[in-house]
Parts: structure tokens; C-alpha cells; sequence
């Protein structure tokens, strides 16, 4: 096959990809459709190294409410990093539909961001995403609930949508 040809067959294909796009992102879930290109992709998120020492004991006074957890955060902080390469997730429930949410960094064991969700997390050790109340069927059907996509930057959660 020549340059030119094979050059030929991926124009076409391209085209192809790019007229069906359209008929996908207007199907029964277009909404689906664009978080999942957008946002929930964690690869699009890795990391370049991951923590592989003893974690580091936890760090009271690094978060105003840390020392309220405390039995929570160095119970979970034992457990080592789960999330971003070198951070440690830890979560517990705090009443109907309701979860606390505490990153811990494994290296200095302090507690570098909180939040609440309301129906869970998901999150990956490889990568710097997490997305909070990540189920959209069952987020969508409560009117309080929102799901949302943060990248993890410099120990923080930086909303992406």
C-alpha cells in the first residue's frame, strides 16, 4: 500500500469518526456521552510517580479539622496511598447520603483538602482525577445531588466541571 493511500484510508476513517460523533452525543444520553469523553477519563489525568515508602504519621495540625478525625484519618492513613501516586484517601459516612472525604499525603502526612459527597468517590492511585457522586443516572434523579470532576493539583482539588 502506498503513502498516499494509507494516508487516503485515515482521512476517511477520521471523517467517518467525526460524522458518527454527532449522532452518539444526540442519542438517549448525550450527557453521558460528553462527561465520559471530558472528564472521566482517568487516564487523561496520571501521575508521574508513586509513593511506595511507610506513610507518614498524620499531620494534626495541618487541617483545622483533622484533630477532630483523628481516629479516622490515622486509622485510614495506615493503609497507605490509594489516590494521585502519594495521597491516601480517607472516607467515612456522616449521616444519610452523606460521606467525608480527607486527602492525606503519604510523604508528610498532612491533610491537604476535605469534602463532602453525597453518594461516593471514585478515584485512582494512577491518576489525578476524582470524581465526586460519580453515578449520573442516580445523581440525576435527586435534585440535590451534583456530580463533579476535580484534578488534583498541588495537594488541593481544582473543580474541572
Amino acid at each position: 500500500m502506498t503513502t498516499s493511500k494509507a494516508h487516503e484510508i485515515v482521512l476517511l476513517l477520521a471523517a467517518a469518526i467525526l460524522l458518527a460523533l454527532p449522532n452518539l452525543a444526540c442519542s438517549e444520553q448525550p450527557e453521558q456521552f460528553l462527561h465520559y469523553y471530558l472528564y472521566d477519563d482517568f487516564r487523561r489525568h496520571p501521575v508521574s510517580e508513586a509513593f511506595t515508602g511507610i506513610p507518614a504519621a498524620v499531620d494534626l495540625e495541618s487541617h483545622p479539622l483533622a484533630r477532630q478525625f483523628r481516629t479516622r484519618l490515622t486509622e485510614g492513613a495506615k493503609q497507605g496511598p490509594n489516590f494521585a501516586g502519594r495521597y491516601t484517601i480517607v472516607e467515612w459516612g456522616c449521616g444519610t447520603n452523606c460521606q467525608q472525604v480527607a486527602v492525606v499525603d503519604a510523604r508528610t502526612g498532612r491533610v491537604s483538602d476535605w469534602l463532602t459527597t453525597e453518594l461516593g468517590s471514585d478515584y485512582r492511585l494512577d491518576s489525578r482525577l476524582f470524581i465526586k457522586n460519580p453515578d449520573l443516572e442516580e445523581c440525576a434523579q435527586l435534585e440535590w445531588c451534583k456530580t463533579e470532576y476535580y484534578r488534583f493539583e498541588s495537594g488541593k482539588f481544582m473543580l474541572l466541571k
